[in-house]
């Protein structure tokens, strides 16, 4: 049973630069993303009632995120961290949505029930790069 475990463990160590640095690559791409989240609300609640949990929400995701990044890296290093880095690692942005009905008035029954954002928190730096700020088409 020891051979097996021994053949691993050499494996491991002769693949670990490699897992390092796709670890790295991996957390830097993962980075670049452009990364929301989307907490549900209610009209009947009190939409201040939910911002503590926006922020906690966005902020455990957060530390989640760099501690499995952090200990992942520092396994396959095979020593800790002398330096850190404290970047946003977990969501950009965190919204409070709820359904919204615009009008009882039957003309309109297409748009009821959209999703509306009525809360944001962002983390900062918020830099969005979109594709395209221009709609095309009508709306009937």
């Amino acid at each position: 049973m020891k051979t097996a475990f021994k053949n691993v463990d050499n494996l491991t160590i002769s693949y670990r630069k490699d897992l390092y640095n796709f670890t790295e690559l991996f957390y830097d791409y993962w980075r670049n993303l452009t990364r929301f989240g989307l907490l549900k609300g209610s009209k009947s609640y009190d939409p201040r009632l939910k911002i503590n949990d926006l922020i906690d929400v966005g902020a455990k995701f957060n530390e989640r995120i760099i501690t499995l990044y952090r200990t992942i890296s520092q396994k396959l290093l095979g020593d800790d961290f002398h330096i850190y880095r404290q970047l946003p690692a977990g969501i950009n942005a965190n919204m409070l949505y709820v359904k919204h009905n615009f009008t009882n008035n039957k003309d309109y029954s297409n748009i009821q029930n959209v999703l509306f954002i009525t809360k944001i928190v962002t983390n900062l730096p918020f830099i969005i790069n979109s594709k395209s700020n221009t709609r095309t088409g009508l709306f009937t």
